[in-house]
Parts: C-alpha cells; sequence; structure tokens
C-alpha cells in the first residue's frame, strides 16, 4: 500500500492509502493533483496530513501562526518568541501563542 496525495494550490486536501493499480482506474474531476508521497519528501521523515504544504520537493506541516517562521535544520515551524521567555525559565507553566500581542500567555 501507498499514500497517494492530492494538493490544490499547494496544500495538501486528501490523503488515500492504496495500492497502484487503483489509479488505473480512478476517475477523479475534482481540483488539483494526485502525487505518491514517501518519508523522503515529508517533514523529518514521516508521513503528511491534510493541510500540510507542498513546495514540489518536500511537505510541511501547515503553518500554525503568520508570524512564525520555517527552520529547515529542525523541520519544524519556529515562534518569533520562545515559550521558556513567558517565566524566564524551564517551568511546567502551560502556555498558548498569543498572534496579536506575538507572546506567549500563561494558560489558567
Amino acid at each position: 500500500m501507498a499514500h497517494y496525495i492530492k494538493i490544490l494550490n499547494n496544500v495538501v486536501t486528501t490523503i488515500a492509502v492504496a495500492e497502484a493499480d487503483y489509479f488505473d482506474d480512478f476517475v477523479d474531476d475534482s481540483p488539483g493533483d494526485w502525487i505518491l508521497a514517501t518519508t523522503e519528501n515529508s517533514e523529518d521523515g514521516k508521513y503528511v496530513a491534510v493541510g500540510y504544504t507542498w513546495d514540489g520537493t518536500l511537505f510541511k506541516p501547515a503553518k500554525p501562526y503568520p508570524s512564525w517562521t520555517w527552520n529547515a535544520d529542525t523541520w519544524n515551524w519556529i515562534p518569533p518568541v520562545q515559550a521558556t521567555d513567558v517565566n524566564g525559565d524551564n517551568s511546567s507553566t502551560q502556555t498558548v501563542w498569543n498572534e496579536t500581542d506575538q507572546s506567549w500567555d500563561a494558560v489558567e
């Protein structure tokens, strides 16, 4: 079985797990293109999910917030401010990103 990914406007919209010959007779008139996904063209060697983006070579997880930037070395979206800066340490306080204020807010 292989993973086939439907891409529309460089975003994953559908995932099908099927044998290769399934697509020999498969008819799909909806917009988008089907491609074969492998662990080599996905983030950190994992399979992709709906919402991932496709740059023509690799899949990336969906960008969580407009202010976050992609780190190609770690294969992660990075916030402008690290969560540990909320308390100035590595405490266990749970936080959530506040895109408006560009800061981490403690969860109460």
